[in-house]
């Protein structure tokens, strides 16, 4: 099995749980992987480059704002 296969079942087993909608799995899943890049500066603007993204209101939003179940 590939480390990018297993990233993404672990991933997919950790968020579950945790999120209630599929945005917040999606933009976890993403920053996950972009925080594994070597990627010289981590902040959420390069990471969401890296990824791919338009802008990094995505990642800011899981950090701040997402609902998540803080007991799972």
């Amino acid at each position: 099995m590939s480390w990018d296969t297993e990233l993404t079942a672990l991933v997919t087993r950790i968020t579950g749980p945790l999120f209630a909608r599929p945005e917040p799995r999606q933009a976890f899943a993403d920053l996950v992987r972009a925080l594994l890049a070597d990627v010289p500066r981590k902040n959420s603007w390069q990471l969401a480059d890296h990824i791919g993204h338009a802008n990094a209101h995505r990642f800011e939003h899981l950090l701040d704002r997402a609902k998540w179940d803080t007991a799972a």
